[in-house]
């Protein structure tokens, strides 16, 4: 079904893989993951976002923002790259 955009997504999230424990595609369109925190989430992708099957939380439009929101130091480690990337933006101006 969705499996393009899933992989689109997967591409992304090999670029967070210092920010997340471990991640495993087990079908076409949902993912497990394990959190630094050691929390294993299942997460499906619809046309409505990321789903998180565990709970019945409403959609998050990427999973930048699923892992921000379930998991401290993804978020701790998001913000910090974020910052050192602006910093280095600001010393090239």
């Amino acid at each position: 079904m969705l499996s393009s955009a899933l992989d689109e997504e997967i591409n992304d999230l090999q670029s967070y893989s210092a920010f997340i424990a471990h991640w495993n595609r087990i079908s076409d369109d949902t993912m497990e993951i394990t959190t630094l925190e050691s929390e294993k989430l299942v997460v499906n992708l619809s046309s409505d976002g990321w789903d998180l099957l565990t709970t019945d939380s409403q959609p998050y439009p990427t999973i930048e923002a699923l892992l921000m929101d379930v998991s401290p130091k993804f978020n701790k480690a998001w913000n910090e790259e974020l910052y050192r990337k602006l910093k280095m933006l600001e010393r090239d101006e």
